[in-house]
């Protein structure tokens, strides 16, 4: 989720990125728009903060079942299918699935299969303060990053 490689960026053009906008997108029919706050080399790849957050849900696991994560709460934006297609992590980052939509607000159906016992295991309370919680992110592993349209230009003297 958070790093992308640039393969044959001069390690100067990292900071040619910052202010641009990435777009993200995915086999689900995601699309979504990041502004560049910051970029840095780390070796072979660029660091980028981007603009916004991109969790976009959270609460709480009040059971699972077969390829479905059940909320504890509501998810106001299920009824538009504005959570189909993005990513649903456990608390400590360690799972990530692909969710297929949220049905009635709060049973989060996966796009893969996952048994229930697995799930159960993956959506506890990993953190041990007796709350088992999941996020909802905007993109996650497998989508599309693509920054437009960007050069650096570097002044040669003279």
């Amino acid at each position: 989720l958070k790093r992308v490689q640039f393969v044959g960026l001069a390690p100067a053009g990292a900071d040619a990125l910052i202010g641009q906008h990435l777009r993200i997108t995915n086999e689900a029919g995601n699309d979504a728009s990041y502004l560049i706050k910051d970029a840095s080399r780390a070796g072979e790849t660029v660091e980028l903060t981007l603009g916004l957050d991109p969790r976009i849900g959270e609460g709480y696991v009040a059971s699972c079942a077969d390829n479905t994560v059940v909320s504890g709460n509501g998810l106001r934006l299920a009824s538009w299918r504005y959570y189909a297609g993005k990513t649903l992590a456990n608390e400590d980052g360690s799972a990530l699935y692909r969710l297929r939509d949220v049905v009635k607000g709060r049973s989060c159906q996966l796009a893969a299969e996952a048994p229930q016992a697995k799930l159960e295991g993956e959506f506890a309370d990993r953190d041990g303060d007796g709350i088992p919680r999941y996020l909802i992110y905007d993109y996650g592993p497998g989508d599309t990053v693509t920054v437009k349209a960007w050069v650096a230009v570097r002044s040669g003297g003279g």
